[in-house]
């Protein structure tokens, strides 16, 4: 009873989150993206059809959020950084689908995973974040060009 009672409240959290990001109010999705940082974490997780959607629209987006959501210690901790690489891979899935033209150009995801790779100890993490550079750059297909 409270695994549904804790699905239906996060349910509702994210569709108001994400009603919020198409309103307008947030433009760099700050809200949206703190709300959701923490469904990147456990692999069993419930994933929710409308929040996946709502990263999927923001590509490049995310690290703009994350640079603003996280501090300089943050943005190494391997927790963290574990959270987070999901949402980046969501953000990627599916390029055509961003809803900002800019966005569909990873600049800003690849500065950040390139820090976060050479800031980081741990080896697996460090590998992790490398396959994560290896999808965004795949997925976007040399959009990184000027």
């Amino acid at each position: 009873m409270r695994t549904v009672a804790l699905f239906f409240s996060a349910f509702f959290l994210s569709i108001t989150t994400l009603a919020g990001q198409v309103a307008g109010d947030d433009p760099y999705a700050i809200k949206f993206v703190r709300a959701n940082l923490h469904i990147g974490g456990p692999p069993d997780a419930v994933e929710i059809p409308a929040v996946t959607k709502g990263f999927q629209r923001l590509g490049d987006g995310v690290a703009i959020a994350l640079l603003k959501i996280l501090d300089q210690q943050q943005l190494t901790d391997p927790e963290t950084v574990k959270a987070f690489l999901p949402l980046i891979q969501k953000s990627f899935s599916y390029p055509s689908i961003i809803s900002i033209e800019a966005n569909k150009k990873p600049s800003v995801t690849l500065l950040l995973l390139k820090y976060v790779h050479g800031n980081i100890s741990d080896l697996s993490l460090k590998q992790e974040v490398q396959r994560t550079i290896d999808f965004v750059e795949r997925k976007t297909n040399g959009l990184t060009s000027p």
